[in-house]
């Protein structure tokens, strides 16, 4: 049995489609601004702004990544237990029939509440992408509310990446961190990660969920209250880019 050959012409439209779709995953992301704010168009209400950047495409990776954004936003703003998380439009309409139950059962004239959310592109290379996002929230109390949260993302799906999908080798990287970490705050090697008044869980090192890439290396963020107390504050440490290097993910490199 002969098989027939292939027409060049065919061959010709072929080589197009391929090269099409290699442009299409290659392409770069293009971000604009989303923006919401509140402070002119509800009196009484709390105050809310919301600024985080936005993939412009259409496509499933663009359309991917600005929900995983949004999601992280909504998140901040949601008291209640939810099974689906709301849009952005939902978690203000949350946010605020929040502030409006408290200061219904509040004996006092209440200082407005307050909802601050910036988010920036911090790193990007040709497979990655890196959104830090800043919130600041006060609900009543005697002070607010400052965290930052990192979402890393594979541009070609568009998906957020799990902390450990960054690495080759997490383990050796989480031990190059924890003697960062101990020469950074003068720990001494051989005593507990919490002989110095830190709170690890069971007393051992571990990596945050925060985890963001930078332009000076991969930063690890602890927001307060995770491993010390509000008043020592955000606790970071960044490792930088060739130290980490042979820990890390290759398509996370600069």
């Amino acid at each position: 049995m002969h098989l027939k050959p292939i027409p060049q012409i065919t061959l010709f439209y072929l080589l197009v489609v391929f090269l099409l779709i290699g442009c299409q995953n290659n392409q770069e992301l293009k971000f604009g601004t989303f923006n919401y704010n509140n402070e002119e168009a509800c009196s009484g209400c709390p105050q809310i702004s919301i600024q985080i950047p936005e993939a412009t495409g259409t496509n499933k990776a663009s359309n991917r990544l600005n929900e995983a954004i949004k999601e992280m936003v909504a998140e901040q703003l949601t008291f209640e237990e939810i099974k689906k998380t709301p849009s952005i439009d939902e978690a203000v309409a949350s946010f605020r029939e929040a502030y409006l139950e408290f200061q219904d059962f509040s004996p006092v004239e209440t200082i407005p509440w307050e909802a601050r959310i910036e988010a920036s592109i911090v790193f990007e290379n040709k497979r990655v992408v890196c959104v830090e996002i800043h919130t600041y929230l006060f609900t009543g109390g005697a002070h607010g509310f400052d965290a930052i949260r990192y979402l890393n993302f594979d541009k070609r799906s568009g998906k957020a990446m799990e902390v450990r999908e960054m690495f080759r080798d997490y383990s050796g990287f989480e031990q190059l961190a924890e003697r960062s970490f101990r020469d950074k705050h003068r720990i001494p090697g051989e005593t507990k990660i919490n002989s110095t008044g830190f709170m690890f869980e069971n007393n051992y090192f571990s990596l945050p969920e925060n985890v963001g890439i930078t332009e000076q290396g991969l930063r690890l963020y602890y927001n307060p209250y995770e491993v010390a107390s509000y008043a020592d504050g955000p606790i970071d440490l960044t490792i930088p880019f060739d130290e980490a290097s042979p820990f890390i993910s290759k398509k996370i490199k600069p």
